[in-house]
C-alpha cells in the first residue's frame, strides 16, 4: 500500500507535559507516568539530551551524531531495548516498550523486533503489540533514501540535495499490529520505521509514519523509537 507521512511528534513534547527528564511539573504517579521516565531514562543512556529533531525530510536520521557505517559491527547480533511514543490520528500521545535484534554484516544486515505494553495518559493501557520486520541495514545515502521513497511513498518530503555519503547506514523496517485501547476500540496500524544508528554506541534513533484504521475512523500515525544496546 502507499504510506504517506504525516506530522512527526516529538519526544520532548511529551516528556515535557510530564514532569521528564526536562524538569517541570511532577507527573502524577501511575503507569504512563513510568514508561514516559523509561523513555526519558532510555534518550540519556543515548545522549540525547532532548528529543531528536523531526523537522527534517524524512530518511534523514533524527539526530546530529550518526554512527558510521564503517562502525559498526560486520558480524555478530545485538539486542536493543527502548521506546515506542505514538501519535495516533488527532488522539493522544501512547508510549510503549519495544525490543529490537539486529544481525550484522559485513553489507549491512537486518533487524527486526515488537513494541507492547502502550499506555495513553488518559486511555490507560493497550492490549496487542506492534511487529518491526523486514528490517534492512542500507549503506549509502543514495540506497537509503531511494528505501525511504519506496516505503513510504513518492510524495515523501525526502530531500534531493542530499550529499551522497557511502558511508551513512540507513535502516527502514516495516512496522504492523493492532492496539486495542481500555475502551474495546481496536486500531490497526500499518507503516515504515525509518532511521540511523546514533553515536559511539550506534543506538538505534527513528521515526515511524503510516495509517491507522480503527473501528470508527481512519487516519494516520507518526512516532519516535529510542532503542540502546
Amino acid at each position: 500500500m502507499n504510506k504517506t507521512t504525516s506530522p512527526l511528534i516529538v519526544a520532548a513534547a511529551l516528556l515535557a507535559g510530564c514532569g521528564g527528564s526536562g524538569g517541570g511539573d511532577e507527573c502524577a504517579p501511575g503507569a504512563f507516568c513510568d514508561i514516559t521516565q523509561d523513555l526519558a531514562d532510555t534518550l540519556s543512556k543515548a545522549g540525547l539530551d532532548d528529543a531528536p529533531d523531526t523537522s527534517g525530510a524524512v530518511g534523514a536520521a533524527p539526530t546530529s551524531s550518526i554512527t558510521d557505517f564503517e562502525d559498526l559491527p560486520t558480524t555478530g547480533d545485538a539486542n536493543y531495548s527502548g521506546q515506542l511514543a505514538l501519535q495516533i490520528a488527532e488522539g493522544e500521545l501512547i508510549v510503549g516498550n519495544t525490543d529490537i535484534t539486529v544481525v550484522f554484516s559485513d553489507t549491512g544486515g537486518s533487524l527486526s523486533g515488537d513494541a507492547s505494553g502502550f499506555v495513553g495518559e488518559t486511555t490507560g493501557g493497550y492490549t496487542g503489540g506492534l511487529t518491526i520486520s523486514e528490517g534492512v541495514i542500507y549503506r549509502g545515502s543514495e540506497t537509503f533514501l531511494s528505501a525511504v521513497q519506496t516505503a513510504v511513498g513518492d510524495d515523501a518530503d525526502v530531500a534531493d540535495e542530499t550529499d551522497t555519503n557511502e558511508n551513512v547506514a540507513g535502516i527502514v523496517a516495516d512496522v504492523s499490529g493492532t492496539l486495542t485501547a481500555s475502551n474495546a476500540n481496536e486500531t490497526t496500524l500499518d507503516g515504515s520505521l525509518i532511521g540511523a544508528f546514533s553515536g559511539e554506541n550506534a543506538d538505534i534513533v527513528g521515526l515511524t509514519v503510516g495509517t491507522a484504521v480503527s473501528d470508527d475512523s481512519a487516519g494516520e500515525f507518526a512516532g519516535v523509537l529510542i532503542a540502546v544496546d
